[in-house]
């Protein structure tokens, strides 16, 4: 089976990588209540061959120039940036049982200097005795920016949360062998921080930038060759792209469906074997209006100081402009608070 599928609108997807099917009503907001599933295709989109792809694009896509030119129209006159994404992972075979799903929601203006993040965790399984176990875990939150710093407060709602454990033990009999890696936490918690305007420029920077992807450009032609390239198939309607890729084997199938139509872009990965199903699909929308308004109530909320910056070069803690935080690998504890506020096991 392959290993590497080809992401439209430039995110490539390797091995386990990215997943409402482009319904703006219902996600530009912060509702918390929302689900994603994988798009069929348009029954009006047209199966395109071989030498109407050429035609296709050369009728919707933009010269560089004129990209540069929408994408700072984007810039300057949108507002809101709105990821949402959905990750299943669902246990099949006789010997393991259970689901993890992640959901995560994303809403950032950046005109406004304002952000919002949430995620949530349900993770089904049964313990040895056939006793039905569910566990719930949840991040949200928000930042704003006032007097030059990012006020970033963040609401926990944890259930047995995995982290990396920052001082785990080494078995001095396997080199590199660590006994205890993760650790488990429990509780809830409101706390709050600031963060250095200069500190988040960069990062959030890079977050603007992805408005770019909104615009049809000559990377979608290059993309859509290699989706057909590759036995795929390519439906296309005026300003409407669905591409999709198929692979089985004997140990199962990758599936992989690509959609980008304005203001919108999905990649929906799905990879089933006879022990596990995943299904990783993601959704990004781009909106003029402002969804966020600048309120920061911290009634409640207890201050911590950030001890050292995050890793992937995020100034902003328990927030993430794409992927969620949430991950099987588990959530590192850089500035400790986890061990301060949380009950750990």
């Amino acid at each position: 089976m392959k290993k590497k599928l080809i992401g439209l609108f430039g995110i490539v997807v390797s091995g386990i990588a990215l997943a409402s099917c482009g319904d703006a009503k219902s996600n530009l907001n912060t509702d918390k209540d929302f689900t994603v599933t994988a798009p069929k295709v348009d029954s009006d989109a047209k199966l395109l061959k071989n030498d109407e792809i050429a035609e296709y694009f050369d009728s919707i896509c933009v010269n560089q120039a004129t990209a540069d030119e929408e994408e700072n129209d984007y810039k300057e006159n949108y507002n809101s940036l709105v990821n949402v994404s959905q990750y299943n992972k669902v246990f099949t075979s006789d010997t393991n049982n259970g689901e993890d799903c992640i959901y995560n929601k994303t809403v950032y203006d950046y005109n406004s200097n304002i952000g919002w993040h949430y995620e949530k965790e349900v993770i089904k399984y049964k313990d040895d005795n056939g006793k039905p176990l569910t566990y719930v875990n949840e991040i949200e939150t928000k930042f704003v920016l006032k007097d030059n710093y990012y006020i970033v407060k963040t609401d926990f709602k944890l259930d047995k949360f995995k982290i990396i454990n920052p001082n785990p033990l080494v078995n001095d009999s396997w080199e590199y062998s660590i006994i205890d890696r993760y650790k488990y936490i429990s509780g809830t918690a409101k706390l709050y921080t600031k963060v250095d305007v200069n500190d988040c420029t960069k990062y959030l920077d890079y977050s603007k930038s992805m408005v770019s992807s909104f615009t049809f450009s000559e990377k979608d032609r290059s993309v859509a060759n290699s989706i057909k390239n590759e036995a795929g198939e390519i439906y296309a309607k005026e300003d409407y792209l669905y591409g999709v890729q198929y692979y089985s084997n004997e140990e199962g199938y990758d599936k992989q469906i690509l959609l980008k139509k304005p203001l919108f872009r999905g990649v929906y990965y799905i990879r089933e074997t006879k022990e596990v199903k995943r299904e990783q699909f993601l959704e990004m929308y781009l909106s003029k209006d402002s969804i966020l308004d600048d309120s920061m109530s911290l009634e409640g909320y207890i201050e911590y100081e950030m001890e050292q910056k995050l890793e992937y070069d995020n100034p902003l803690p328990y927030f993430s402009t794409l992927y969620p935080l949430i991950s099987n690998y588990g959530l590192n504890d850089s500035n400790h608070i986890f061990e301060k506020y949380f009950t750990v096991e």
